[in-house]
């Protein structure tokens, strides 16, 4: 084989394993928790991944929680994948970032290692975790995690 022609291969299945994203759920949030955990936990500081409240604290979270079913849905369990306390404390505080998207988007700084989508933009994650390219989750050699780019009606990821 010449020169040219495998260097040509190699850029082609690059690119091709660069397409292919490594979650391989038609919904990456249909991910079991433990998968992503094994697969983020290399990006990931240590844990604990979930806020620790006062008792005044989780009183006023779990009367917040009531009222916000749809927020803490799945989020209670041993291995959340969303630190919702940890965004109540600070929404509760006023920070900024700590705001619901219309579409029920929680923002991903409190996202856990234990979530499909877990990139650097969590505090959990270690500056070497996946990044967000528009739509697209990729690790730091450009690997394809995740693509979440919107599909036209009856179109397949």
């Amino acid at each position: 084989m010449t020169p040219n022609l495998l260097l040509e291969l190699q850029r082609a299945l690059s690119g091709l394993l660069h397409r292919q994203p490594l979650n391989h759920y038609p919904n990456p949030e249909d991910q079991p928790a433990t998968t992503s955990f094994a697969f983020n936990q290399r990006w990931a500081k240590p844990g604990p991944y979930v806020t620790t409240l006062s008792p005044t604290e989780e009183t006023q979270f779990q009367q917040w929680a009531t009222t916000n079913p749809h927020a803490v849905l799945g989020e209670m369990g041993a291995n959340p994948d969303y630190d919702i306390r940890g965004f109540w404390k600070a929404m509760t505080i006023g920070n900024p970032i700590a705001k619901q998207a219309d579409n029920l988007h929680f923002p991903d700084q409190w996202k856990t290692p234990y979530d499909a989508t877990f990139s650097r933009e969590s505090q959990y994650a270690l500056p070497t975790a996946p990044y967000w390219q528009g739509d697209k989750l990729r690790t730091n050699t450009g690997r394809l995690v995740v693509d979440e780019t919107p599909k036209k009606k009856g179109q397949q990821r």
